[in-house]
């Protein structure tokens, strides 16, 4: 497998790189971002997903700059219906950063841009990277207790909308703990609100 490719630029179209590592060249597709500006002859170093095609029989290279955008480009393909283009086109749209605000927020607006995405798809994203990515970028899913992942999905399929029920959670007192006795006042206060 290969995990790494150090080498120089010799072309690059709308989605993809020709770099050249000692006497092999490598296509690899990386997100937009990584063309913008880039120069043949530069030097360029990616963190490679490989993806074998025993259908058509080819090796499939997936680039980034960074180790970070490497791993959340893993984790979006363990997302039924998520393949590498799909990932790839997740990490064109946005920043990570702002990736990962989006999926904690709950808003699947940025994730229905990509092509293959639609808003099925995007709730699941949400759902199943949230609590992950809220740990991650600590903080920015504001004060929620472990758990309230769970308790946000429940009150959702209870026909609560997404955002409010994000809303209500962090807004919980830090002095209520445990699952029920959140969801409880969580249940109170989106009672109050309709």
């Amino acid at each position: 497998m290969i995990s790494y490719i150090k080498g120089i630029v010799k072309w690059c179209d709308t989605r993809s790189v020709l770099l050249v590592a000692g006497e092999v060249g490598y296509r690899i597709a990386v997100p937009v971002f990584v063309l913008e500006g880039l120069k043949t002859d530069a030097q360029l170093e990616l963190y490679c997903y490989t993806k074998l095609d025993t259908r058509n029989d080819t090796i499939e290279l997936y680039g980034f700059p960074r180790l970070e955008e490497l791993l959340f480009f893993e984790q979006l393909l363990t997302i039924s219906g998520v393949g590498p283009r799909s990932a790839l086109g997740c990490l064109s749209v946005a920043k990570l950063d702002d990736l990962k605000r989006t999926i904690a927020q709950g808003d699947p607006k940025l994730l229905q841009k990509v092509a293959g995405i639609g808003k099925k798809t995007a709730e699941r994203i949400i759902v199943e990277l949230r609590e992950k990515i809220g740990e991650s970028i600590g903080g920015a899913r504001g004060d929620f207790f472990e758990g309230d992942g769970d308790a946000i999905e429940a009150l959702v399929r209870l026909g609560y909308r997404e955002n409010e029920v994000v809303e209500v959670m962090r807004a919980l007192p830090r002095t209520i703990e445990g699952s029920e006795a959140r969801v409880r006042e969580a249940l109170k206060r989106l009672g109050k609100q309709r």
